[in-house]
């Protein structure tokens, strides 16, 4: 599926999808879930997981919830590697490590596209591919883009 900035494709959806976030973020700092793998090590997640869990651990991060020691709140990470971390939703915005992206690791280039409608801005990750088009990460990660991965 092939966006164009500016378009409002998907505004809607990345406006259900963000204030989904926020009352999940809420939701997840009150309770937790514990799950316990095959090898009996147990696992925190929020209780309403959200895309970045997937997004993390299906491209093979590990995804972390715990206890941030300064502000009491429950905080969700995607470890990238032995010394690189980011809060999970900075990694899923393409704000924090972008070269760790499914987008880069696929050989393409990760960018920050803007919609800009009214007073309101919208960031979202793009990946755009060799041949000039470009989809959302979300899309791609989806397989719903006219390039796709093996996951």
């Amino acid at each position: 599926m092939k966006y164009r900035l500016g378009t409002g494709v998907g505004l809607a959806f990345i406006s259900v999808l963000l204030l989904f976030l926020v009352l999940a973020e809420g939701c997840g700092n009150q309770a937790n879930a514990k799950i316990t793998s095959d090898s009996n090590q147990t696992k925190n997640y929020p209780l309403v997981r959200g895309f970045e869990v997937d997004y993390c651990e299906k491209l093979g991060y590990t995804y972390d919830y715990r206890m941030n020691e300064t502000s009491g709140m429950m905080e969700e990470y995607c470890r990238l590697s032995k010394t690189v971390e980011c809060e999970a939703w900075a990694f899923v915005s393409g704000e924090c490590h972008p070269e760790f992206s499914l987008c880069k690791r696929e050989g393409y280039l990760p960018k920050i596209g803007v919609e800009k409608r009214g007073n309101t801005t919208i960031q979202y990750p793009i990946c755009i591919f060799k041949d000039g088009t470009y989809c959302k990460e979300v899309d791609f990660f989806n397989h719903k883009c006219s390039v796709d991965w093996k996951n």
